[in-house]
Order: structure tokens, then sequence, then C-alpha cells
């Protein structure tokens, strides 16, 4: 950019002056311009171009996070229910030693009527 603007400075001392008129002037105004905007547009396709494989990306991560949150507590809570069991097997041992044996006599599978 500053190399444009020394070049301009000595094009200035060199051009003569049907070529420095104000129309001139806008024409380059207006041609800096669009070649910045056609810049910028490119930019903004290339920025956007490379967010799409980043969003997925970000995507798999969150939705791999919340697999193993939920892993987690799944595991939990299968841990508090064998230790629930245990607690119970160890208060009430006969009563569950009774109750399986009598469920299996009356019904012959254990407890489930077929």
């Amino acid at each position: 950019m500053v190399c444009g603007a020394v070049i301009g400075i000595h094009l200035r001392h060199v051009l003569p002056p049907e070529h420095i008129k104000d129309d001139l002037r806008q024409i380059v105004n207006v041609a800096t311009g669009v070649v910045a905007t056609l810049a910028a547009l490119v930019l903004g396709l290339i920025v956007a171009s490379a967010n799409g494989p980043f969003d997925a990306r970000a995507d798999d991560m969150g939705e791999s996070s919340a697999r193993s949150v939920v892993e987690e507590a799944h595991n939990a809570n299968l841990r508090d229910q064998r230790t629930a069991q245990g607690v119970s097997r160890e208060l009430l041992p006969e009563h569950n030693c009774s109750s399986s044996r009598a469920a299996k006599g009356r019904y012959g599978t254990g407890g489930l009527v077929h």
C-alpha cells in the first residue's frame, strides 16, 4: 500500500497534466473501490469455506462429549443400583432367599407367569 502511494507521488510529477484531471481521478477511485470490494468478497468466501469443516468438527466434539457424559451417568446409576442391591441383600438375606423360593415353588419358573 505504501509502495503504491510512493509510486503515485512519483507518477504525478512524471505524467502530463491531461492525465491528472478530476475525471480520471474519479475513474481510478471507482476502480480501486471495485478491486477492494472484490478482494473483500474473496476473503469472505475463503473464511466461510474454512469455517464449514471447523463447525462440523466442533459439533462432533460436542456430540462426543455429550455421549461420554450420558455414558458416565448411566454407569454411575448402574453402580448405585448394584450397591443398593448389595446393601439390601446384606440387610435382608433370609427375606431374599425365602421370597425367591416361594415364588419358584408357587409358579415353577422363578416368579415368571406363563
